[in-house]
């Protein structure tokens, strides 16, 4: 597995969002168009004067929503949102939070391949070497956009440029959107065979928080990231379903909020259940957790605990709501239970 990940900014954006070539065509093409009530240069006016009306009452939250709606009248829904996002981080104003949920009814975000960037200058670039020259990689560039969800018109905000070796080429389903909160979206890029990175892409901003390399789910569980409007919770990547490993909770801004060691999780669809495995000289326990997806509530369902000759005794997620624990004997066979987990007892091997 490749270990380096190297993570160039090729350069910020020069307004809060800058346009790229996709917009510019889209905006010219709806300017000309007979729904447009002003053209193009009566536009300018519009926007200058709202703006020049934010200037002087900046806590006025009407003139936010309606600047927006004219953006998005002259087909610019990225620009729209973000006047959205700055009236509603000014005024903590509930008419435009309505606003941005109604806006995410009618757009939402996805990625395309590009062939080039054309004059979007809102790049990142994504590469498992710390060098790469001449022929020695293959890239593979897609633009992060805005989509109408009526009539599919697409609206390019950034791109993401992959960088790898060239026996491993890159096709867009390499880009996985996990989830969105506001402006910043979860992203999940596998760059190389085995090989993930999962990070938090500011869309204004241009600016990437990246989390720990490789988080999905353990093996067997039914998800790989879950994500709301307070928390992002993951796992690392388990190659077997044995495998234990940290449960953490993450803020929106990549902050590490919570822990736990030693688990492997899995999904129901309205709770979140987790193994945490101990160990001392006289037994090996399994305790079975079950609590909210931000890890509040939590309860102890069951413990699973050998002795003696059960102290190789292990514990694991199979099917969903499933549970199996396996132990070896004196022989060397092997004996597995498996266990529903809405009938999960303590069970005291030894």
């Amino acid at each position: 597995m490749k270990k380096t990940l190297l993570l160039v900014f090729l350069c910020a954006a020069a307004t809060i969002l800058t346009s790229c070539e996709m917009q510019d065509k889209l905006f010219e093409k709806q300017t000309g168009s007979e729904s447009m009530v002003f053209d193009n240069s009566e536009f300018d006016d519009v926007a200058a004067n709202f703006e020049k009306a934010l200037q002087s009452d900046p806590d006025f939250a009407q003139n936010y929503i309606d600047l927006a709606d004219s953006y998005i009248k002259a087909g610019q829904p990225d620009k729209a949102v973000s006047t959205l996002y700055r009236g509603y981080e000014i005024t903590q104003d509930a008419g435009i939070k309505n606003r941005i949920d109604d806006f995410f009814r009618d757009y939402s975000y996805d990625f395309v391949p590009l062939k080039d960037t054309g004059e979007c200058k809102n790049i990142f670039t994504l590469s498992e070497f710390d060098t790469l020259s001449g022929d020695d990689y293959f890239d593979f560039t897609a633009g992060v956009v805005l989509v109408n969800n009526d009539t599919k018109e697409q609206t390019i905000i950034s791109a993401v440029k992959l960088k790898g070796a060239d026996e491993w080429n890159f096709v867009q389903s390499d880009l996985n959107l996990i989830g969105r909160h506001f402006n910043l979206l979860l992203i999940q890029a596998y760059y190389a065979p085995g090989c993930s990175v999962t990070f938090i892409y500011d869309t204004f901003k241009n600016t990437i928080e990246e989390l720990e390399s490789g988080l999905t789910f353990a093996a067997y569980s039914n998800n790989y990231l879950n994500c709301s409007e307070d928390f992002i919770l993951a796992s690392p990547k388990a190659y077997d379903v044995e495998t234990l490993v940290p449960l953490i909770w993450y803020d929106w801004n990549g902050n590490a909020i919570k822990l736990i060691e030693n688990t492997q999780p899995m999904f129901t669809q309205d709770k979140l259940y987790y193994i945490v495995k101990e160990e001392n000289d006289t037994a090996r326990i399994f305790k079975v957790y079950t609590s909210d997806y931000d890890g509040s509530n939590a309860d102890l369902i069951s413990t699973i605990k050998g002795e003696n000759i059960y102290k190789n005794l292990s514990c694991f997620f199979w099917n969903e709501n499933e549970l199996i624990y396996a132990w070896i004997d004196e022989n060397g066979e092997r004996t597995e239970v498996n266990v529903k987990i809405n009938e999960l007892e303590d069970i005291y091997l030894k």
